[in-house]
């Protein structure tokens, strides 16, 4: 009997692994790790938004829906012109899949010029950036088909066009990131300056560069401005800006104990590009390594800044969106360094390797069971008996509100994000579907009424009259004196029809 050399097998593998070309591999990896059929709660705000915007007569009277489109506009032209033919699924699924195809290209020129294989690439990503795609602050670039993840393929495009010295194409695709979501281009031009300024400085082509991406912009400003310009800044001894930050986004923009340590993790990252990148690096992986000092540099200093920022002008801005993006480079940057520091001990690499493949296993499991979980998930969560009720027996302009439910702890759960698209009715108010325009806050005032009715469900009627609404689906049994009647139980979430008066 001949046995196999273990060893040897998994040498084989990883030279298989190895000689697959990178634009290929890393779209595979990507696709096993993202593409789902799954509408995730991100799309279902924005493909909402996007149907609405296309076609007003879908939801008309919606109060969290009609919106002015701001830096969404040119996502809500496409998405909306692919929900004109297909359904949310469809559209969520080829939108994550275009995002998949294009984003992975970038990718593989950044990993295959920092000369990193294949297993070293899975190895990273897998590992070390799929799980938790940011230092802290709740950023991701990708996952889900929405404006800024989009925006993140031109800004990879962008920053391959600038390694390369292609100063228009570097340009031109921060120009596009920036019409898909100006704070990602706009902070990706702010660390590109900054990178600049420090190792390539050259007034003329600094101040070309600046001015021609200003006047591109420009267009989209003015049209941003106009947009916003009649938006109070604050009603009721309430702040615009503190109800875009702290009520609605605190995990993205408010530094408290949860970002504590993501901090840490970003200032050990700083101190480890300084001291050991620098100096294991060249070429692309040296730039890489020069540019991420100076992004994690600015997103530290907002970190200080935050805490004299009493009125949330900086927070509005989202400081700490780069953390993703310096995630990545610090992951790509510290690969290569380690790679370099072992390059002359072929058999390092070679043990290295063969741990690295025997530590994926897990993680690629993990991974496809993750995808399988939210497939589930999903499906279990679906109200069919109250939905088909909903379709069959109310009126197209009947409001809908959701009592005892966990708005603000758990804005990821699918009954609300999905009742819109599942039934085709309004809902009087969601946290995940925050406005951002002038209606803010009624937006607020409506949470606030959903908070009121959590501690007090004898509030329904109250709140139901004054906001219109028709019907309620409730996790708690609510009694005679709430005003309503029951019509559905399925599985302990039950429909009421509330008794308005006659209109």
């Amino acid at each position: 009997m001949t046995f196999t050399n273990p060893e040897k097998s998994f040498s084989r593998l990883i030279s298989v692994i190895n000689r697959i070309p990178a634009y290929p591999f890393i779209a595979l990896l990507l696709f096993i790790n993202f593409f789902t059929i799954v509408v995730l709660p991100n799309e279902e705000h924005y493909l909402a938004l996007a149907k609405q915007f296309i076609d007003p007569t879908w939801l008309q009277n919606s109060f969290l829906l009609t919106e002015w489109p701001g830096e969404r506009l040119f996502y809500q032209y496409i998405a909306g012109w692919l929900l004109s033919f297909l359904s949310f699924p469809a559209t969520a699924a080829v939108g994550k899949l275009i995002i998949i195809i294009c984003i992975s290209y970038p990718l593989s020129v950044l990993f295959r010029k920092t000369e990193l294989t294949n297993l070293e690439i899975l190895f990273a990503l897998q590992v070390f950036f799929f799980g938790n795609q940011t230092f802290f602050a709740g950023e991701f670039m990708i996952g889900t088909f929405e404006p800024k993840t989009i925006a993140y393929i031109f800004i990879l495009f962008a920053l391959v066009m600038f390694l390369k010295g292609n100063r228009a194409g570097t340009l031109i695709s921060a120009v596009i990131a920036t019409y898909f979501h100006f704070l990602v281009g706009g902070w990706f031009i702010l660390y590109l300056n900054l990178y600049i300024i420090f190792h390539q400085f050259n007034l003329k082509k600094w101040l070309t560069f600046n001015l021609v991406y200003f006047v591109l912009v420009l267009p989209f400003i003015i049209y941003l401005i106009n947009g916003v310009k009649d938006i109070p800044s604050e009603k009721d001894g309430i702040l615009y800006n503190y109800l875009i930050t702290v009520v609605r986004n605190p995990w993205h923009t408010v530094i408290d104990y949860t970002q504590f340590f993501g901090i840490i993790l970003m200032i050990s990252a700083l101190v480890i590009s300084y001291v050991f990148i620098s100096k294991h690096t060249h070429d692309w992986a040296l730039q890489l390594n020069r540019l991420n000092i100076c992004i994690m540099l600015t997103i530290l200093a907002f970190v200080m800044i935050s805490f004299f920022d009493k009125t949330y002008f900086f927070s509005k801005f989202f400081p700490y969106r780069g953390a993703s993006f310096s995630l990545l480079l610090f992951i790509l940057t510290f690969a290569v360094a380690l790679k370099n520091l072992f390059q002359k001990n072929p058999e390092i690499i070679e043990k290295v390797s063969l741990i690295m493949l025997a530590l994926l296993i897990p993680f690629v499991l993990k991974s496809l069971a993750d995808q399988y979980y939210r497939i589930k998930q999903a499906d279990d969560k679906k109200l069919t008996e109250i939905y088909s009720y909903i379709r069959q027996h109310t009126q197209k302009d009947d409001t809908f509100l959701f009592a005892g439910y966990n708005y603000a702890s758990n804005v990821k759960t699918s009954f609300e994000t999905s009742f819109s698209r599942e039934t085709d009715r309004p809902l009087m108010v969601l946290f995940k579907f925050a406005k951002y325009d002038a209606n803010i806050y009624e937006w607020y005032e409506r949470f606030k009424a959903c908070e009121e009715i959590k501690k007090d469900p004898h509030k329904i009627k109250e709140v139901a009259g004054k906001y219109g609404v028709d019907y309620i689906i409730s996790k708690n049994e609510l009694d005679e004196n709430s005003g309503c009647s029951l019509i559905l139980d399925e599985n302990g979430n039950r429909l009421y029809k509330v008794n308005n008066d006659p209109k």
